[in-house]
């Protein structure tokens, strides 16, 4: 698929701008809900109810305005929710990562979808462990091998050297000597 393919459908119910959606089995365009995995974004305007549209595939790199259905954090986790809305409650897996603060219901926020491509994202957002230095997360308990893929930015463009990872039960804990409460860590189970 290249980056300017959309998916195109009629749609079942009209999908404001922003809101996220599906193909249904009807083969229609549908808003996405709670805890299902959308297919794709309305970056265009309204799609009214029997109109055909086209929906941006999550899987096209970069930023895009989502709507919140209530207030979200910039740096957290979002979650799909109902009416093709985002939520920073866990519904499922994490779909995408909020660029910026949502007030309340309805706010849009820029943010970064996610095309997990079968991984899971289990934690993104800054280094606010039990220690200052360190990220905490708990992986479950995987039926096959898991491998995690770290990746921390710095904000400052500092080199934070070596992590370290140790793990408890279930708890996998991340750390580098220098790491900062303001830097950026994404965390992937494959």
């Amino acid at each position: 698929m290249n980056v300017t393919d959309t998916i195109k459908g009629t749609a079942a119910v009209a999908i404001p701008q922003f809101r996220l959606g599906r193909i249904s089995a009807a083969g229609t365009i549908t808003l996405n809900g709670a805890g299902q995995v959308p297919h794709g974004i309305n970056i265009g305007p309204t799609i009214a109810a029997g109109a055909a549209g086209d929906l941006w595939p999550r899987s096209v790199p970069g930023a895009t305005l989502v709507t919140a259905s209530g207030s979200i954090t910039a740096l957290s986790l979002i979650y799909p929710d109902a009416a093709g809305k985002v939520t920073a409650t866990p519904t499922g897996d994490a779909i995408g990562l909020a660029l910026q603060t949502a007030s309340g219901d309805n706010a849009q926020i820029e943010a970064i979808l996610f095309d997990n491509d079968g991984r899971t994202t289990l934690y993104a957002g800054p280094a606010t462990g039990a220690a200052a230095n360190s990220v905490t997360i708990n992986v479950g308990q995987p039926t096959n091998r898991t491998r995690l893929q770290v990746q921390v930015r710095s904000n400052a463009g500092l080199d934070r050297g070596a992590l370290t990872v140790t793990t408890s039960g279930n708890n996998v804990t991340i750390a580098a000597g220098t790491l900062a409460a303001t830097d950026e860590v994404l965390i992937i189970q494959h």
